[in-house]
């Protein structure tokens, strides 16, 4: 956040500064940003101008960007991308240039948002995604953008999330230009669980899925190999369960030694 070379933590209305040795220091200074309290939270350069922005999302107030200022001790700069949608949407968003003209779009579970302008300051929203099941908070899925058949261009995956028996699925991106797009189901209802975190992963020179679904204090991941995608099919691998989850994965990417990595 502040360009000392550390990466810090940011979420919701704060910002935590990494001290330099994270290991043996007793706290993080904490900082008011005045951005709305979110429940997902992701950075890329919107406005192009070669530094990282936040991304959010709340189900009571809607999809917003903030610029970091120089100063990221200061306030930072709201611009809104959505209001509120009816039902609401509390999580599922993903950043990454949808239309290929060089600049980053966002998606939000039912729809993408194109930056029109480049810079973040104009909004056009393309409702074509068939997904998201309403659940106790609304909805929200996990997703990421990657390009999963290969193709140079980005396709979404979601997993359906607080809600028993979610799907997940991954929406082909069939000219590169966001303007039509085809569902392949990659896990239907019938398993009794709900999935908290996705990403994509090469693995064995193929794009995989990877989420890990489960209620309580057992987790699972779940992975599916990639097969034909234009056909829709997909070989599930082995889960694995165990407590602790570790994730880590760098926004979107089109291709690459790794995409993403869940560990359980």
């Amino acid at each position: 956040m502040d360009g000392d070379g550390w990466i810090d933590q940011v979420s919701g209305g704060t910002w935590f500064r990494n001290p330099g040795n994270p290991r043996e220091a007793d706290r993080w200074e904490r900082f008011e940003t005045g951005a709305t309290p979110t429940h997902d939270n992701l950075v890329a350069d919107i406005d192009k101008d070669g530094k990282l922005d936040l991304v959010s999302i709340l189900d009571r107030a809607g999809v917003f960007w903030y610029g970091i200022p120089a100063d990221p001790k200061q306030r930072w700069i709201e611009h809104q991308v959505l209001g509120v949608t009816q039902p609401q949407y509390h999580g599922g968003i993903a950043v990454g240039d949808i239309d290929g003209d060089g600049d980053v779009d966002i998606a939000r579970v039912d729809r993408w948002l194109e930056n029109a302008d480049g810079k973040g300051e104009k909004w056009i929203e393309h409702r074509v995604f068939d997904f998201g099941t309403e659940g106790p908070w609304g909805i929200q899925t996990r997703a990421r953008l990657v390009d999963l058949d290969r193709d140079g261009d980005f396709d979404l995956i979601q997993a359906e999330g607080d809600v028993l028996d979610g799907r997940v699925a991954w929406f082909e991106n069939l000219r590169g230009d966001g303007r039509e797009w085809v569902r392949h189901i990659i896990k239907v209802p019938g398993h009794k669980q709900d999935s908290h975190s996705i990403c994509g992963a090469e693995r064995s020179n193929a794009s995989d899925a990877i989420w890990p679904r489960g209620r309580g204090r057992t987790k699972k991941v779940s992975s599916f190999k990639r097969g034909d995608q234009r056909a829709g099919i997909h070989r599930r691998s082995p889960s694995m369960t165990g407590r602790r989850v570790a994730s880590r994965v760098h926004g979107p990417q089109r291709t690459g030694r790794s995409i993403g990595v869940v560990v359980i």
